[in-house]
């Protein structure tokens, strides 16, 4: 989301993050980006929400 919103000129690239994490079930729970309505409502705007969830509860899988 962060790199469609602020860089729009890299959309075209083929780019891979690497994320780590103490807990492998938080990576786990980033892979699958699905998340309860509090935890949406906590950590993305609004706006973002709006913009790149499916429903209150599951991020688009085109970000």
């Amino acid at each position: 989301m962060l790199i469609r919103e602020h860089f729009p000129n890299l959309l075209g690239w083929d780019l891979h993050l690497h994320a780590t994490d103490l807990s492998p079930t938080v990576i786990a729970k980033a892979k699958e980006g699905v998340y309860t309505d509090m935890e949406a409502r906590r950590r993305l705007s609004d706006s973002l929400s709006t913009r790149y969830s499916t429903n209150r509860f599951e991020i688009a899988i085109s970000v």
